[in-house]
């Protein structure tokens, strides 16, 4: 029963991020009011290569988050808990 609660759990966040990440496109692309969605940071850890003579291999991470992601993975997580109790 707890993998259950923990693929729901993930369910609900990666919709959260995704659903924040569209929700942020539309306000940047609508402008005016809504644009403030969009405002966030990108972090990221540069690309650095590792050549083993035979294999080359790059590595870089690179993470974006803005504030209507952060508005909806909260809302996804207070849904996720509503959710949950109404599964037991």
């Amino acid at each position: 029963m707890k993998w259950k609660q923990t693929l729901l759990f993930l369910f609900f966040l990666i919709a959260g991020i995704i659903l924040g990440a569209v929700l942020g496109d539309v306000g940047a692309n609508v402008g005016g009011a809504l644009a403030w969605l969009n405002f966030g940071e990108t972090f990221a850890i540069g690309p650095f290569p590792i050549d083993l003579a035979i294999l080359k291999f790059t590595f870089g991470l690179e993470m974006g988050i803005n504030v209507a992601q952060i508005i909806c993975i909260t809302i996804s997580f207070f849904v996720y808990i509503v959710v949950n109790k109404k599964l037991r």
